[in-house]
Formats: C-alpha cells, structure tokens, sequence
C-alpha cells in the first residue's frame, strides 16, 4: 500500500478543514483519511492505503479537489511508498533510512525541512505523554535567527488547564523538526497544546516544548468543543 502527504502553506485553518473534511468523505476506493485526522489537521494530511495500480487516479483526484477549494498553489503532493511495496531487501534499507533521518534531525536542528522519509499519522492518544496540556490563546510568536538551531517560541495566556503547572504568560519551545516553521503565527490564536520538557535546552531555555512525536504533526489543536471533549477524556485516563 501506498499513501499520498498533503503538505499545506500559508493557508487558513478552517478552509483546510473544509478540504480536508470533504476528502475524508469522497475518497472511497482510491485511499483513506479518517475524519477524526482530517478534524484536527494543522499543516499536513496523509491518505493512506492507496493500491499501487490506483495512486495516479489518487493523486488527480486531490490535485481537482485543491482546485475546488483554491487550495492547489497552497499545497505540496508528496507519494510515500510503503515498505510493503518495495522489494524484501530494500524493506531494511528504508527503515535504516527513516532512523538516521529522524536521528539526525534530533542532533542538528538546522537540519533541512521535511527530513522524514516517511510521515506518520497524528495520534491524538499520545497526549499521555504530556506534562502539561492546556486551552490557550497564543499572545507572541518568535522564529529562532540563530543560525545553529531550528526553532520557534510560542508563548500563551492561559484559558484551562487540563493537566500540570502553569505559569503566565507560558511559553513553549516548538522545534517542529519535520517540518517548516512557518514564519508568522498564522492560524487561529485559541489552541489545545500539549507539553514536554524541553528536550534541547542549549538550543531554548525555555522550560518546555510543543509535544511532537517524530515525524508527525504538532499537538497545537484547534480549539473546538469536540476536540476539548476528546482531549479531557484522555487526560483524565
């Protein structure tokens, strides 16, 4: 199986949200893209799923469903080929790949952007591994200029608490490594985020960062009742 990476720029939340919504619902046979990923999606969306004999019929589909929403020029088409797809002894090779990739970014933030070979699927359940979770509206958004380092500080004014400490004004180091930080705040400033402990104290001293699982999106979600819903029920796990 195959799958197919939507890469977005610039481009606002909820007309990504309407894309992403009605793509969910009209791929049918060419792929899959769960609802609940297309409600939170920030920046990228991944079809998965997609039958090698099918991916080209896939991705014309998309390319007619950006132009539907004026979304096409905002928009980077990236065809992921799984490990299942590629012969047996190239299977070791790509994973060898992804780990050096994903180690590499780690160790050098000024790694390039979209550094992961493979992109994984947002799980909303590794919330768990947060410190702090929280509902906030974001007051100042600063991109790093040192040039050794890759990241950006965000800071909140707090409207709940869900889970740790807070101190307010918060601000958190997001080193967003699989992707391009964007250079400006541009989304929406209410947002459900979640925490860790900065893993990169010489790069930020801030105390923490935007959790972010490797090679996925940012736990920087739209404030929505729905999503509130879903992120109390498993915090309180």
């Amino acid at each position: 199986m195959n799958s197919i990476k939507l890469v977005f720029r610039a481009v606002d939340l909820h007309k990504l949200r309407n894309f992403a919504e009605e793509l969910s619902g009209s791929l049918g046979e060419f792929g899959k893209l769960p609802m609940s990923e297309a409600d939170t999606a920030i920046d990228v969306l991944v079809v998965t799923k997609i039958r090698r004999a099918r991916i080209r019929r896939c991705r014309s589909f998309i390319e007619k469903l950006l132009e539907k929403h004026f979304l096409k020029d905002h928009c980077e088409i990236v065809e992921l080929r799984s490990e299942l797809d590629m012969p047996t002894p190239l299977a070791s090779l790509a994973r060898a790949a992804i780990a050096v990739s994903v180690v590499g970014t780690a160790l050098l933030l000024s790694s390039p952007a979209q550094s992961c070979t493979v992109y994984q699927n947002f799980r909303l359940e590794a919330i768990k591994n947060a410190s702090v979770v929280f509902r906030g509206r974001v007051v100042d958004y600063t991109v790093a200029r040192d040039p050794r380092f890759r990241f950006a500080t965000i800071g909140f004014k707090l409207v709940e608490l869900y889970r740790g400490e807070w101190s307010d004004p918060l601000r958190l180091a997001w080193y967003n490594s699989t992707f391009q930080l964007p250079a400006t705040w541009h989304q929406s400033p209410d947002a459900i985020v979640a925490a860790v402990p900065n893993p990169y104290p010489t790069a930020s001293n801030e105390r923490l960062a935007v959790l972010q699982e490797a090679c996925s999106s940012p736990f920087l979600l739209e404030d929505t009742p729905k999503i509130r819903d879903k992120v109390r029920a498993l915090v309180a796990r």
